[in-house]
C-alpha cells in the first residue's frame, strides 16, 4: 500500500508506503521508484533495526508516510515505528532515514515518547542542510529540526573500555584469571557483531571465554573475557579482532601476558628420585634410599626410577636377556606381549616356535615360508632366535610370568618361562614326562627320566641340564 506518490527531480516517480508479507506478518515499509512510464528503476523494503517492538505474536508494522529529494537527489523520509497490526491509527515512534538515488540504506533514527501514540499525518519538509518535520500525538503538536549533515551518514562505531590488556606473569600450563574489555556502541546505528577473531603469533595461549555476539544495540555495552594458559617460556601476545557485518574490523585491542616456569624443591632428600615417584612407590622421600633395592630383584631404587618400574614390585623392571652369535633357545622371564616388529634390533634375522604342534616364523627380510607367521613373543613358550653377531633383547614388564600347564601326550612341546632349580623335583612334580632338552652357548643339554637314556646322552657328550631360568626355552615330551 502506497501513502504518498511524487515527481523526482529527473521525471522519475517515487511511491512510499509498506507492504505485507504473504504470511500477513509484520509489515516493512517501502520505497518505490519508475521512470515517467511506469517502468521499475528499484524497489526496496526497509525496517527499523532491531525494532523493539517486534514480538511473534503481536505483529508490528514499520511505514513511510512522507519524503523530500534533497539537492543530491537522495531521500529523506518519516515515518511510523511500532504501528500495531491490528488496525489502530497510532505509532510507538516517529522514524525517519535516508537512502541514495539507487535506494540504499545510509541512515535512520526514531525519537518520540515509546508510551505514546503518534498520528501518521505529518509535514517533512529539507531546507539546505536542516530536516523540518511536524505532527502531533494523543495530546500535543510538535515540530522537530534535524542536522542533514550529521545523519547524512552511517556512525557505526564501538568504544573500547580499553585498548590492551595485561595479564600477571604465569605459570606455564596453568590457566590465568578473567580478564575482560568492554564494548559499547557509540555510533548512530546498532551493529551486529558476527565474529570476534583472535590472531597473532601466541594466539593458542589465550582463549576467549566470553563474547559479544549479534545486535549490539546504540549506547549498549558488552564484555569479552580472556584467560592466559601459556605452554612455553616467554612473553606472550596476540590480538582480538571485532567484526560486523560485510567482514569489517570495527575495533580490535592488544593482549599480553609473560609465561614463567616456578622452580619448586621437586626431590627434597636429594637423591635423584622426585619426591612424587617416591611417594607413589613406597620410598621415603625424606631420606637418601637411592643406592637401596626396596624389592630385593638386584635393581637399585633409583635404576627403577630411571627405567620408569616399581622399586617396590620384585617383577617391575627391565629384562634383559643375553644373545650369543648364531641359534639361542630363550623365553620370557616375566608377562609380555611383545611385538617383534618393534625390536629394533638389526642382528636379530631369525625367530622361531613350535606351538600346537606346528612352526611359526619371523625374519627380518620377511621371508616367505610354509610356516605360519610370528608377530610377538609372549610368556610361556620358548624361542628359537638367531643373531648376526652376540647382542641383547630387553622389555620392561611389572609382572609375573603366566603359569604354565606341563601335559603329556607323547608329543614334544617347546616350552618356556619355568624355573627348574632341582631337575629331579621336576620329574617328581611331572610323572608323564620323560625327556627334556635345552640349549645356552651354543651346546645341547639334556635330561631324561630313564636312566639308560641319561648313560646315552652321557657317552654322546651332552651335558646333563640340572636346572633351568626362566628366560630359557626347553624342549619337553
Amino acid at each position: 500500500m502506497f501513502y504518498t506518490v511524487k515527481e523526482l527531480k529527473n521525471n522519475q516517480l517515487m511511491f512510499a508506503g509498506y507492504r505485507t508479507p504473504t504470511d500477513n506478518s509484520a509489515t516493512d515499509a517501502w520505497l518505490v521508484k519508475t521512470d515517467s512510464d511506469g517502468n521499475i528503476v528499484h524497489q526496496n523494503s526497509y525496517r527499523k533495526f532491531a525494532d523493539p517492538y517486534d514480538y511473534p505474536s503481536y505483529p508490528i508494522e514499520d511505514k513511510i508516510f512522507d519524503f523530500v529529494e534533497t539537492e543530491d537527489e537522495k531521500i529523506v523520509f518519516s515515518g511510523c515505528v511500532g504501528q500495531t497490526a491490528q488496525g489502530y491509527w497510532n505509532c510507538r515512534e516517529i522514524w525517519m532515514g535516508q537512502v541514495d538515488s539507487n535506494g540504499t540504506f545510509e541512515w535512520d533514527a526514531s525519537f518520540g515518547n515509546q508510551h505514546s501514540s503518534y498520528y501518521p499525518e505529518n509535514s517533512l519538509v529539507v531546507d539546505g542542510d536542516d530536516i523540518y518535520y511536524t505532527g502531533s500525538n494523543n495530546s500535543d503538536y510538535y515540530v522537530a529540526k534535524l542536522s542533514l549533515d550529521n545523519n547524512s551518514t552511517i556512525d557505526q562505531n564501538i568504544t573500547l573500555s580499553t585498548n590492551s590488556i595485561t595479564f600477571l606473569d604465569q605459570e606455564i600450563n596453568t590457566t590465568s584469571s578473567t580478564l575482560d574489555v568492554n564494548i559499547t556502541n557509540t555510533g548512530n546505528v546498532d551493529v551486529n557483531i558476527t565474529n570476534i577473531n583472535l590472531i597473532g603469533t601466541h594466539s593458542d595461549e589465550f582463549n576467549i571465554t566470553s563474547i559479544c555476539s549479534g545486535v549490539l544495540d546504540t549506547n549498549s555495552s558488552c564484555s569479552i573475557d580472556v584467560t592466559f594458559t601459556p605452554l612455553t617460556v616467554g612473553d606472550k601476545n596476540a590480538t582480538v579482532e571485532v567484526i560486523s557485518d560485510g567482514n569489517i574490523t570495527l575495533a580490535e585491542f592488544g593482549i599480553f601476558g609473560t609465561a614463567i616456569n616456578v622452580q619448586v624443591n621437586t626431590d627434597i632428600d636429594n637423591d635423584g628420585m622426585s619426591n612424587e615417584y617416591e611417594v607413589a612407590n613406597g620410598l621415603n622421600p625424606n631420606v637418601n634410599d637411592a643406592s637401596l633395592d626396596l624389592d630385593n630383584d638386584g635393581v637399585s631404587n633409583y635404576q627403577e626410577f630411571l627405567d620408569g618400574t616399581q622399586p617396590n614390585n620384585e617383577y617391575s623392571k627391565t629384562y634383559t636377556i643375553e644373545l650369543k652369535t648364531g641359534w639361542n633357545l630363550i623365553s620370557m622371564p616375566a608377562d609380555i606381549d611383545l611385538n617383534i616388529n618393534t625390536l629394533n634390533n638389526s642382528y636379530i634375522t631369525t625367530v622361531r616356535s613350535f606351538q600346537n604342534d606346528q612352526w611359526y616364523v619371523w625374519t627380518s627380510s620377511n621371508t616367505n615360508t610354509s610356516d605360519l607367521v610370528l608377530s610377538a613373543m609372549t610368556d610361556g613358550n620358548g624361542y628359537w632366535v638367531k643373531t648376526t653377531q652376540d647382542t641383547s633383547l630387553s622389555f620392561i614388564s611389572h609382572s609375573a610370568p603366566d603359569s604354565i600347564s606341563i601335559t603329556a601326550d607323547g608329543k614334544w612341546k617347546m616350552l618356556g618361562s619355568y624355573e627348574i632349580s632341582d631337575i629331579n623335583q621336576f620329574f617328581d612334580n611331572n610323572p608323564n614326562i620323560t625327556m627334556i632338552w635345552s640349549y645356552s652357548n651354543g651346546a645341547w643339554q639334556a635330561r631324561s627320566k630313564k636312566q639308560d637314556v641319561n648313560s646315552d646322552l652321557y657317552d654322546q657328550n651332552i651335558t646333563s641340564l640340572t636346572n633351568l631360568s626362566s628366560n630359557e626355552g626347553f624342549l619337553v615330551k
